[in-house]
């Protein structure tokens, strides 16, 4: 593949229009070619000439093996998307979906590579609705993806914060649309919605905001503040995308909803209808839940994307009044953001019995080492204490508690208030059961999320599987189809040594490290794995890969 002449260009610099340039062509992520597959179609990619003319050329003709030589050799050359003609997006259509079915019925692929695959599918629809304005054919599309999404949901438990690491930071109308369909459908699975009507939901809000496709783009992005005629004409794309739609006969009342109201208010002070209470439907009242917070937490043109904490204390405190308090009060137990004063119904904690904890009061110096020992799901928590007697002035009835334990990897910290205490004959402590928490970020080296297939010496045995995230201190393995007594082979300190390729490498690079962390659910297991001794080239290599993908992602 040395034909492969590509350099990382910068396309605002090279002088050429390349929205002209593209016209015709449909862009492809490079991570929806599969390699060892035939393409379908042909393949083209950017190449600059001479530092300044840049053009699209083929690469790949329709029938050619896309080989993890040449997957690999994009991947290292940066090159993250590919083009293809318009009239051949069916083509890419069939192959991509015949793919995407066998990935999502594969027990051996982690769901985080399925729900990035999923919203890769979402999104192309949704362009191609968008391009082509509304018909009978793509929106029917959509179906595809709710019926996708919805075996991912069933199968795998995807959590908010699985959805809000592959979500876009930067606001286009079609993420945003793709964004609140997920967020929405995998709220609906928390709040015990059954298949069909996640289904319902997510075929509707899918398409939310195709009226945009009717609004000038200078009004859509538009740095600062819309005047009077302006917002006007936004506050138009709810009824513009619900005239289109219905016309294609293809959604039901309920659906359409979601076009028609997901910007309507509680109070009556929304749009296009002045509706209130309960003469918005459900749907649409979720929709603007999901629509409102992945609005708050991206980049725009006049504002800077705000954490989700932050959003959703705007949504709470300053917003509260237009949305219903209820399913605002079970979005937030979704997030895992804050306590609500109800019980966490649904909740998942991911805690384990006999993992340590640390307990301090909020805003005091003192802290105190414990291990669960016991709970009762959404009543209370069991703490071991050996220090309680000395601290049981400070861990009184209803005092705050700060607690927080390491769960793959990732430092977990929840609020609660402390219901009592027993000192003989073993030193207990009872805590709220926790209505939500947080994954708290302690690393000092950034870990980057690269999916790619590694394996493990474990006594002299590989195991295969996928690194799941990497830095230069560590990484995440995962592997299925092993026994439950991995752990015991496997215990925290043990020695390990990790083998990959990091894309590019023409052999598997050996990373000597240190058990971390276990994790095993049934024939699956989950390594959290320190660096240590890595020799010369193992950390260069690394370096190096780092560096590059750094770039890539900022």
């Amino acid at each position: 593949m040395e034909s492969l002449r590509v350099k990382k260009v910068r396309l605002t610099e090279t002088g050429t229009d390349f929205h002209e340039l593209t016209k015709g062509f449909v862009s492809i992520r490079t991570r929806n070619l599969f390699p060892g597959s035939v393409v379908p179609c042909d393949l083209y990619f950017p190449f600059l000439h001479g530092g300044q003319a840049l053009s699209l050329e083929k690469a790949l003709a329709s029938g050619d093996e896309y080989t993890a030589e040449f997957h690999d050799k994009l991947i290292s050359h940066g090159i993250q998307t590919v083009y293809i003609r318009k009239e051949a997006e069916a083509s890419f259509s069939d192959y991509f979906t015949s793919k995407l079915q066998q990935i999502i019925n594969s027990p051996n692929t982690p769901s985080e590579v399925k729900t990035q695959l999923i919203y890769d599918d979402a999104e192309s629809i949704v362009k191609k609705v968008l391009r082509e304005r509304p018909d009978q054919g793509n929106i029917r599309l959509g179906r595809r993806f709710v019926n996708y999404f919805a075996i991912q949901l069933a199968a795998d438990e995807v959590t908010a914060d699985a959805l809000l690491v592959i979500f876009s930071k930067d606001y286009y109308t079609f993420t945003h649309m793709v964004q609140v369909a997920l967020l929405g459908m995998a709220f609906c699975r928390f709040l015990g919605w059954k298949e069909d009507d996640l289904k319902s939901f997510g075929f509707g809000a899918l398409f939310h905001d195709v009226g945009k496709s009717s609004i000038d783009n200078a009004i859509l992005n538009k740095p600062g503040k819309l005047d009077a005629d302006e917002f006007d004409l936004m506050k138009a794309h709810p009824r513009l995308g619900y005239e289109r739609v219905k016309k294609t006969h293809v959604m039901t009342p309920d659906q359409l909803s979601v076009i028609l109201h997901h910007h309507e208010a509680l109070d009556g002070s929304g749009y296009p209808d002045g509706l209130e209470g309960n003469d918005i439907s459900l749907y649409a009242r979720i929709a603007r839940i999901a629509d409102c917070f992945d609005a708050l937490t991206t980049n725009r043109p006049y504002k800077s994307a705000l954490p989700p904490a932050k959003a959703i204390k705007i949504m709470t405190d300053e917003m509260g009044h237009t949305f219903d308090r209820e399913l605002l009060a079970r979005f937030v137990q979704f997030l895992g953001l804050e306590e609500a004063d109800q019980p966490a119904s649904g909740l998942r904690l991911q805690i384990d019995l006999g993992i340590k904890v640390l307990l301090e009061l909020e805003k005091q110096p003192e802290k105190w080492n414990g291990l669960l020992v016991g709970m009762e799901p959404e009543r209370y928590l069991i703490v071991r204490v050996p220090a309680l007697a000395a601290a049981k002035n400070h861990l009184q009835p209803g005092s705050h508690t700060v607690c927080r334990y390491i769960c793959r990897g990732n430092v977990v910290q929840f609020r609660t208030k402390v219901l009592g205490h027993v000192l003989h004959p073993v030193k207990l402590l009872f805590l709220k059961f926790p209505s939500g928490f947080q994954v708290l970020n302690l690393r000092k080296n950034p870990r980057i999320e690269c999916f790619l297939p590694a394996d493990v010496d474990i006594e002299g045995r590989h195991y295969p599987g996928t690194l799941l995230d990497i830095s230069i201190g560590g990484c995440k393995f995962s592997s299925r189809g092993v026994s439950s007594d991995i752990s015991s082979q496997l215990p925290v300190g043990a020695s390990i040594t990790l083998f990959s390729t990091l894309f590019s490498e023409p052999s598997p690079l050996p990373f000597a490290g240190l058990v971390r962390h276990v994790e095993v659910d049934r024939d699956k297991f989950i390594l959290g794995i320190q660096f240590e001794r890595l020799d010369g080239v193992s950390h260069q290599k690394l370096s190096a890969f780092l560096e590059n993908m750094l770039v890539l992602v900022r």
